[in-house]
């Protein structure tokens, strides 16, 4: 996929711990969690018309990141 000319799984973090490791490595404690643990809060789908199905599809594998510096 590409934007604006960069392909960004070229540039992606391999999984959840690479990312983990290079923002420890630039001084952030770095907790990761789901989508998936908000998902009864999320609001937009609602505006975009999704199903609760539909959108649990959508973010079931993509991770959040809490980070703060250590």
């Amino acid at each position: 996929m590409e934007l604006s000319g960069m392909d960004i799984y070229e540039n992606a973090f391999r999984d959840v711990e690479h990312a983990k490791e290079f923002f420890a490595q630039q001084g952030f404690q770095v907790e990761a969690h789901s989508y998936t643990e908000v998902e009864d809060e999320l609001v937009s789908s609602e505006k975009l018309g999704m199903s609760k199905k539909e959108v649990h599809e959508a973010i079931k594998h993509a991770p959040v990141f809490v980070m703060r510096i250590a």
